[in-house]
C-alpha cells in the first residue's frame, strides 16, 4: 500500500497539466481547513463532524458511510458521524451542478439532464394543457 506522500505525490503530478489559475486551488483549500481544525492532538468525535462539514458535501457522504461501520471505528465515532445522515442540509440542484459538472470538467459545458417526471405530473401537465379532450 503506497503511503501518504507517495499518495500526494501521485495527485501532484496528474494535475501538473492542468490549468495553472485552477492547479491546487481545492488541495490548498483543503490544508486550511485542516490547518483551522488544529489536528495536533487527535480530533474528538465532534470535531471530526464539523471538520468534515467544512471540507464539503463529498467529506460529509465518506461520513455518513463510515458511520455504518463499527467494525472499524470506535461506537462514538459512529453516532457522531450518524448525525450527518440524519442533520444532512439537502443540495440544490444548481450546487449539484456546479460539483459535478462545471467543477470535474471546466472544459465541458454540460447541462442536467431533466428529471423524468411522474405519472401525477405527467397526467397534470396533460390537463392542464388540454391534452385531453373527452
Amino acid at each position: 500500500m503506497a503511503t501518504f506522500s507517495e499518495m500526494m505525490k501521485a495527485a501532484r503530478s496528474r494535475h501538473q497539466d492542468g490549468d495553472p489559475k485552477r492547479e491546487g486551488k481545492r488541495f490548498r483549500e483543503i490544508l486550511s481547513i485542516l490547518r483551522k481544525h488544529d489536528l495536533k492532538d487527535g480530533v474528538s468525535p465532534e470535531a471530526a463532524v464539523e471538520l468534515l462539514q467544512d471540507l464539503g458535501p463529498t467529506f460529509v457522504k465518506l461520513g455518513q458511510i463510515a458511520s455504518t461501520h463499527p467494525d472499524v471505528l470506535p461506537m462514538e465515532y459512529c453516532k457522531a458521524l450518524g448525525s450527518l445522515r440524519s442533520n444532512a442540509s439537502p443540495l440544490g440542484m444548481d450546487q449539484v451542478h456546479r460539483c459535478c459538472f462545471i467543477t470535474a470538467e471546466p472544459s465541458r459545458s454540460t447541462t442536467l439532464p431533466r428529471p423524468r417526471p411522474s405519472s401525477a405530473e405527467v397526467l397534470q401537465s396533460g390537463y392542464l394543457n388540454n391534452a385531453f379532450l373527452i
